[in-house]
């Protein structure tokens, strides 16, 4: 029987770039970096190879490293429209939202029906307190895919920001029909109905929530609070 020699020098970038692709669907981040890593160090302009380990990097909340990996995808590959994408996802989780818009811009620059791009641009938006352009974006994801469930919870949020609670309703009502067993949809639900004075059937939706998530403490909160205030059981 013969044994397989990793390190095999003779083999080709092709063989290690595939080899981490299947440690990442095994969920094996840092042996996936070990196998890219060979990848680019036998050919250091495969910029799939720098786009899948940045992807790595931030699955494991490297977000910083990760932007350097997309940085090199990209300047190999300025057409790179995911690369974009998922280097504005990274930007977003540091918390610099202008910058992670300008990414997904040219996401969407270079491909127009990108829905996810759209999305994320919305959410950029959102975090900015930009309600009103981040329904613009959600509304264009709703007319893409819509069956897109995030985006009617998204675009709920950003009308329930803007006191449009009737509206919100509707949009979370769609996401709960899409996918019911998230228990933040029920929760942000509950509360658009709390603020339209509908007591009742909000704490029916923290409840809901609390039970599909345990760990929900908002929704534990918001149920004890309205309890409390007025005396629902």
């Amino acid at each position: 029987m013969s044994v397989i020699n990793y390190n095999d020098s003779s083999r080709d970038s092709k063989y290690y770039f595939d080899k981490a692709n299947i440690f990442c669907l095994e969920g094996k981040y840092k042996e996936a970096i070990v196998y890219y890593n060979k990848t680019i160090e036998l050919d250091p302009n495969y910029s799939a190879a720098y786009y899948n380990r940045g992807s790595v990097k931030a699955d494991l909340g490297e977000y910083e490293e990760a932007i350097k990996d997309y940085d090199k995808a990209i300047e190999l590959d300025r057409n790179y429209t995911y690369a974009y994408n998922n280097r504005g996802l990274a930007k977003d989780y540091l918390g610099e939202y202008e910058e992670a818009i300008k990414d997904y811009d040219k996401a969407i620059e270079l491909d127009s029906d990108y829905s996810d791009a759209y999305n994320n641009r919305g959410l950029a938006k959102y975090y900015l307190d930009k309600y009103g352009e981040a329904i613009k974006d959600f509304n264009k994801v709703i007319e893409l895919t819509p069956n897109y469930t995030n985006a009617y919870y998204d675009r709920g949020n950003a009308k329930k920001n803007l006191g449009q609670y009737k509206e919100a309703i509707k949009d979370y009502d769609k996401a709960i029909e899409l996918n019911p067993n998230n228990g933040a949809f029920y929760n942000n639900r509950g509360v658009s109905k709390e603020n339209l004075g509908e007591y009742n059937e909000a704490l029916k939706d923290y409840k809901k929530a609390l039970e599909l998530d345990p760990n929900h403490d908002i929704a534990r909160e918001n149920i004890k609070e309205i309890q409390d205030k007025y005396g629902l059981k």
